[in-house]
C-alpha cells in the first residue's frame, strides 16, 4: 500500500493509503485517474482541457463505494470503457 493524495478542486483534498489502479491520459489532454482505498472505497479524478495552452474545462474527483457507482458517473466514453477492462469490470451486456 502506498499512501496519496488526490486533489480535488470542489473540497478538501482526499488522503489515503492504497493502491492506483488505472491511469489514462487521452486525446485532447484529458486524464484519468482511479485508486482503491485500503478499505475498499474507489477515488476517481477526471480532467478535461482541449490543450495545454488552455485552462482545465473540468476537473472532478469523487468517493464510490463499489465499482458499480462509480462505473455510473464514469458513463461509457472511451476512458471509462479502458478503465473498466483494465479492472476486470467490463462495460459489456450479453444479449440473448
Amino acid at each position: 500500500m502506498q499512501r496519496f493524495v488526490v486533489t480535488n478542486s470542489s473540497g478538501p483534498d482526499y488522503e489515503f493509503e492504497g493502491e492506483r489502479l488505472f491511469v489514462y491520459k487521452g486525446p485532447s489532454f484529458n486524464t484519468l485517474e482511479i485508486f482503491r482505498t485500503r478499505a475498499g472505497k474507489y477515488v476517481a479524478r477526471r480532467r478535461t482541457r482541449r490543450s495545454m495552452a488552455e485552462p482545465v474545462r473540468s476537473d472532478a474527483t469523487r468517493v464510490f463505494d463499489d465499482g458499480e457507482a462509480l462505473f455510473q458517473w464514469l458513463g461509457f466514453g472511451d476512458d471509462a470503457k479502458r478503465a473498466a477492462e483494465a479492472l476486470g469490470m467490463p462495460l459489456r451486456r450479453q444479449l440473448p
